[in-house]
């Protein structure tokens, strides 16, 4: 890890299976991807106070160096808190649950596509489209099998169901995952445009 922290690269710290962590391991590490065996491992606090105590451990690491937090926690969706100290939860979405062999890894998988295709700053975004996959992961059996291709996320982005209150799933609709995609594609269509037209020429 030190190599690619020498190089600033952005490092997912996906601590499965759970284990004792040296505190060095964290600094420098983008994001540290959790459920809540893992955090209660990390952290000392009771597995079953987790969910009650998501701002304590969020703190727990962001004090040792790490700058994105998201705890998962299956059927209870999903906690964020980024850099700037923001947090949120996100609802775990309806659908039939057949086999969640691979929620978890297809999550992180979700989470890392979207920071390489539209950059590390939306920890929010990218935890609802991480979280969308893990959706279409669990309604089928087996582990690599069951992992959806990143056309499948776009296709079905604009077309899920959102659990929970009335307001949550208007805020939902009025910024659905489909949406999203489109303003960052477009936001990072803006970003290779600007890049070409300001990168130095080699010389011939």
């Amino acid at each position: 890890m030190e190599h690619y922290k020498n190089k600033r690269k952005i490092i997912i710290l996906n601590a499965a299976p759970a284990m004792d962590l040296p505190n060095e391991i964290y600094e420098g590490v983008h994001t540290i991807h959790v459920n809540e065996g893992e955090a209660a491992m990390l952290t000392d606090i009771p597995e079953d106070e987790i969910e009650a105590n998501l701002p304590e451990v969020a703190e727990f690491f962001r004090r040792r160096g790490v700058k994105n937090i998201v705890v998962t926690m299956g059927s209870k969706g999903v906690y964020w808190r980024d850099y700037n100290r923001n947090d949120g939860r996100i609802p775990a979405h309806k659908c039939e649950v057949i086999d969640t062999t691979a929620a978890g890894d297809t999550f992180a998988a979700g989470y890392a596509v979207w920071l390489a295709l539209y950059g590390p700053d939306n920890i929010e975004t990218a935890c609802e489209f991480a979280n969308l996959a893990a959706a279409l992961s669990v309604q089928k059996i087996g582990a690599q099998a069951s992992m959806p291709f990143l056309s499948e996320v776009e296709e079905i982005s604009g077309r899920v169901e959102i659990p929970g209150e009335e307001a949550v799933t208007r805020e939902y609709e009025s910024g659905s995952m489909e949406e999203k995609i489109a303003t960052a594609r477009r936001e990072q269509k803006a970003r290779d445009s600007w890049g070409r037209t300001t990168r130095p020429r080699c010389r011939d």
